[in-house]
Order: C-alpha cells, then sequence, then structure tokens
C-alpha cells in the first residue's frame, strides 16, 4: 500500500463567500470611484459658474432671452434630428438584426457564414468609420445626398450586428432536448423555431 498525503480542500461555502468578498470589494472600488469623479465634475462646473463673466455664466447667450433666441432653435432642431434618427435606425436594426440572427442559425453554412462575415466585419470597425464611407463613399457613387437617410441606415446596419447577437444567443440558451423532442414528432425546423424556440427565446431578448 502508498500512502498519498492529504490535501485539505476548501469547502464549497468558502470558495464562494472569498468570491462574494472580491465581489463587493469591487463593486465598492467602482462606486467609490464614480462618486468621487462626479464630485469631482460638479465641483469643476460651480467653481467656472461662480468665476464665469460677470460672476457666473450668461446663459442667454446659449438658450436665448426675449431679445435675442441665440442657439435655442438650433439646439431644439438637433434634439429633434436626434430623435428621428434614432427611433428610425432602432426599427431598421431590429429587421436586420433579427434576419441576420436566424441567418446564423441556418443549417446552411453558405448563409451562416455570410451572417457571421457582417457581424464580424461591422463589430470590427468604428461607427465613425462607417458613417464616413456611407457617406462619402457609398452615398457619393449612388448618388445619394440625404445625410439623415445614410445616418439612419449605417446606425441601423451598426446596430444590428449586435442584436443578430443576441437573438442568435437567446435562442441557442434554450435547451436543443426542446428542439429534438418537436422534431421527433414531426414538426419541420421551421416550425420549431415558430413554435418552440421563438417564443421562449423573445422572452430571454428582453
Amino acid at each position: 500500500d502508498i500512502d498519498l498525503p492529504t490535501v485539505d480542500l476548501p469547502d464549497l461555502d468558502t470558495l464562494f463567500g472569498r468570491r462574494k468578498t472580491l465581489v463587493s470589494g469591487g463593486s465598492i472600488f467602482v462606486g467609490g470611484a464614480a462618486l468621487l469623479g462626479g464630485l469631482l465634475l460638479g465641483g469643476l462646473v460651480a467653481f467656472f459658474a461662480a468665476n464665469g463673466p460677470q460672476n457666473g455664466w450668461e446663459w442667454s447667450r446659449v438658450w436665448g432671452d426675449a431679445d435675442r433666441p441665440g442657439w435655442r432653435p438650433y439646439f431644439l432642431s438637433a434634439l429633434g434630428t436626434t430623435l428621428r434618427v434614432s427611433a428610425l435606425a432602432l426599427v431598421v436594426a431590429t429587421v436586420v438584426g433579427f434576419a441576420a440572427g436566424l441567418a446564423r442559425l441556418s443549417s446552411r453554412a453558405w448563409l451562416s457564414q455570410l451572417a457571421t462575415v457582417y457581424v464580424e466585419l461591422v463589430r470590427g470597425t468604428p461607427l465613425l468609420v462607417q458613417i464616413f464611407l456611407a457617406v462619402y463613399c457609398v452615398g457619393y457613387v449612388l448618388g445619394v445626398q440625404d445625410a439623415n437617410l445614410l445616418g439612419v441606415l449605417t446606425l441601423g446596419i451598426f446596430a444590428g450586428a449586435y442584436v443578430t447577437e443576441i437573438v442568435r444567443s437567446a435562442v441557442e440558451s434554450i435547451d436543443p432536448g426542446q428542439a429534438e423532442a418537436a422534431l421527433s414528432q414531426g414538426l419541420s425546423r421551421g416550425q420549431v423555431l415558430r413554435h418552440v424556440l421563438l417564443p421562449q427565446a423573445l422572452r430571454r431578448m428582453l
């Protein structure tokens, strides 16, 4: 017989207790840093407000008053444009993301690989570069001069890559045994996706 040395292993409660301690310590550090940064930023704003022109900021030059409109019309117009472009881009991203997400789950290799290339290419390049390419290259070649339309399409395609991964991960997180059981009952792959997987995946996407 060979006498093997014994090793005392910590129990699970000890391991998870240490992990909780590390997580709580990190959360306290992040929260403290955020609070300190907020206080510092607030102090700078108060300092500049108290020592600005005429012992304070002249907001009338920015927001306007009864005598002069200032920059208020430009701010309101820009706010409306931002909200409109964002809402339309959200619709485009939802449609593109669902289509590409289902393509990534397709059994056809070429379709799945095409969706993978789309996701990696869009997520791997900065949004500002994509906007430049859309406006100064694609828009110029196709003769599209509407900057709002190009912005909606670019933002929608960019956000659609992230929606694609949300759709794919939500569907793949469901127990594959449910799909196998549905297939064994004679349902097609489309029926399994529509009646079994998607109703559960939609809740997980949200």
